[in-house]
């Protein structure tokens, strides 16, 4: 969600909190996570993160810097989730493909899918962006963004500061930590 015109970070965790770890400050926020994965999802998840660190390592976040410093159209994630008049809000997922279900959308157009939602009553739009398993883009984050006016969540496997730097400069207002 967006704080005094930072980008700030969901918590996602078990109720385990013995395996609870601090990743980390990021835009005044103190981010933790718990992971309670099974064996099998272990594997997969391992793999990613591996490839995910590969692929991190060859990331410049100078770039990213000079746009986020620049950026100034932040929409409030918080507000648009924000329980009120008595019903649920709808954050809904924009993406193509998962590891377990395979191609979801054959001809997946992020920018249309996310104008369908919106349409539909849509109180935020989330965009997988991971390129390897979930066949992401961040390109479908900046796509939708200019597409839909309702604020935008990343999701992806983010285990590093230069993927904070990232996600504010392709268009997403909040991220969500899957790890």
């Amino acid at each position: 969600r967006v704080s005094g015109g930072k980008l700030d970070c969901l918590k996602q965790s078990s109720s385990d909190r013995n395996c609870e770890k601090t990743l980390g400050r990021f835009y005044q926020t103190q981010v933790t996570w718990c992971a309670t994965p099974t064996a099998h999802k272990m594997n997969w998840l391992e793999e990613i993160i591996a490839r995910k660190r590969s692929d991190i390592a060859k990331m410049q976040d100078e770039e990213f810097r000079a746009r986020v410093e620049r950026r100034d159209d932040f929409r409030d994630f918080h507000a648009a989730i924000r329980r009120g008049s008595g019903h649920v809000r709808i954050i809904a997922e924009a993406k193509s493909a998962s590891p377990s279900a395979g191609m979801i959308m054959a001809n997946y157009d992020p920018a249309q899918v996310a104008k369908r939602y919106e349409a539909n009553g849509a109180d935020a739009i989330s965009v997988l962006t991971e390129q390897n398993y979930f066949r992401g883009d961040p390109e479908h984050l900046t796509a939708v963004r200019e597409a839909v006016t309702l604020p935008i969540l990343r999701k992806d496997f983010i285990i590093d500061e230069r993927q904070i730097l990232e996600s504010v400069a392709i268009g997403g207002d909040a991220i969500v930590l899957i790890v």
